[in-house]
């Protein structure tokens, strides 16, 4: 049984309070743009209880057209439905190991990674790159947490890589006002 109810946030708020007297096992938040988000999952029904949920990227339930290719999206609904269990078989790339909570309904996995490939799904390989930023601050990155919680290594090269672009950009505007100097583009005598 579906159960909805409507609730509107206004610019200035950043919570959301919702009472229900009604069993629930899952709550699915929807927004204007069609974008559904899983905020919570229960079993076993508890009466009176508080819930506080913070919404994250991650709890994002993906469109069709993300999770499969286009021959798929336009196959018949029949045929689809036998495939819609693959995306969930492992999370994990780059042929890792997954491990999760429950084998019937996973609510939390990990993946163990191989040598020389690194991620919380090992979607990084550092096998491929002799000496790049991704395989040097790869480990350093840490998923949801802001720019100034991250290690100073990180914030230290987005700095010299903001720098770079910037002296890069003034490199360009300079050298074209340069060269639409016509004098300069004069060859010989």
């Amino acid at each position: 049984m579906r159960i909805t109810t409507f609730r509107t946030i206004s610019l200035t708020q950043n919570s959301l309070i919702i009472y229900w007297s009604q069993p629930f096992h899952l709550v699915i938040i929807e927004l204007l743009n069609k974008i559904y988000y899983l905020a919570f999952i229960q079993k076993t029904y508890e009466r009176s209880t508080t819930i506080n949920k913070m919404i994250n990227p991650s709890g994002r339930c993906r469109h069709i057209n993300e999770l499969f290719n286009k021959t798929f999206v336009q196959m018949n609904v029949l045929r689809r439905i036998k495939y819609y269990h693959l995306p969930c078989q492992s999370v994990c790339e780059n042929e890792c190991q997954c491990f999760q909570d429950t084998s019937d309904c996973p609510q939390r996995s990990m993946c163990i990674c191989l040598t020389c490939v690194f991620g919380t799904r090992c979607q990084f390989s550092s096998s491929r790159f002799d000496l790049s930023l991704d395989a040097i601050l790869g480990y350093h990155i840490q998923p949801h947490i802001s720019l100034l919680h991250q290690p100073n290594i990180v914030k230290t090269s987005l700095a010299l890589t903001i720098i770079f672009m910037v002296v890069g950009f003034i490199n360009g505007v300079l050298a074209l006002i340069t060269f639409n100097n016509k004098t300069i583009c004069e060859v010989g005598c």
